[in-house]
C-alpha cells in the first residue's frame, strides 16, 4: 500500500469513527451525508454505494446499541 493509499485508508477510518461517536440515532441519511462531508474534506472520493453502506453499517450499530 503506497503512502497516498494509507492516508486515504486512515482519513476514511477517521471520518467513520467521528460519524459513529457523534450520530448516535441519526438516520442513515444524515450519517451518508456527515461521512460525505468529512470525506470531501478530507480530499477522499468513494463511490456513493460505499458511503452509502458505510452509512447502514453505523445506523444498525447503534439500533443493536439502544436493542442491547
Amino acid at each position: 500500500m503506497s503512502n497516498e493509499d494509507a492516508a486515504k485508508a486512515e482519513a476514511v477510518e477517521t471520518v467513520k469513527q467521528g460519524a459513529e461517536s457523534h450520530l448516535s440515532g441519526a438516520e442513515t441519511e444524515t450519517v451518508e451525508q456527515h461521512l460525505k462531508d468529512g470525506l470531501s474534506g478530507a480530499d477522499v472520493d468513494l463511490p456513493d454505494e460505499k458511503v452509502r453502506e458505510m452509512a447502514q453499517e453505523i445506523h444498525s450499530e447503534k439500533d443493536a446499541q439502544i436493542e442491547g
